[in-house]
C-alpha cells in the first residue's frame, strides 16, 4: 500500500512538472514569461470579473505573463467556488487578462475565459487572443 502512495506521488510531481514545462515553452513561442505562482496577486482582484454569480475562494496558478507597451497581459489557471447557497461547485478555468499600467484602481480591465472542451495548452491561447481592453 505505502509503494502505492509513493509512486503515484511520483507520477503526480511527474505529470506537474511536465505541465509547467509545456506551459513555459508556450510562454517562450508568446515572448511572455512563466511563473508557477500568483505572484501579481490577481486572485483578490478576480472575483468581481468573472462571469459566475457567488465567485468565492479563488486560486490563481501557472502565470503567464507579460507587459506590452501601456498594458499588462496575464493568462492562467484559476480555481474558483460558482453558487451563492446549496448549488456551490468548485470550477477550473483558463483566464485571460488585460489590464492598463494604471493599475487595478484606476485602469480599464478585460477578461477572457476559454473553453474547457480544448486541450490544457489551445486554451491558453484562446485566453491570450483576449480583445483589447477600452481605451487601450
Amino acid at each position: 500500500m505505502v509503494g502505492a502512495g509513493a509512486l503515484f506521488f511520483a507520477w503526480r510531481l511527474w505529470v506537474r512538472a511536465e505541465r509547467r514545462r509545456r506551459l513555459r515553452a508556450l510562454a517562450e513561442r508568446m515572448g511572455m514569461h512563466f511563473c508557477p505562482a500568483d505572484r501579481f496577486r490577481i486572485g483578490p482582484r478576480l472575483p468581481p470579473l468573472l462571469d459566475c454569480v457567488g465567485a468565492a475562494d479563488v486560486r490563481v496558478y501557472d502565470v503567464i505573463y507579460g507587459v506590452e507597451s501601456e498594458r499588462y497581459r496575464y493568462v492562467f489557471a484559476a480555481e474558483f467556488t460558482c453558487g451563492v447557497v446549496y448549488t456551490k461547485r468548485r470550477c477550473r478555468r483558463i483566464v485571460g487578462m488585460i489590464e492598463t499600467k494604471d493599475g487595478p484602481s484606476g485602469g480599464s480591465v478585460s477578461v477572457r475565459i476559454a473553453d474547457g472542451q480544448q486541450s490544457l495548452i489551445d486554451q491558453y491561447q484562446a485566453a491570450a487572443q483576449a480583445p483589447n481592453p477600452a481605451g487601450c
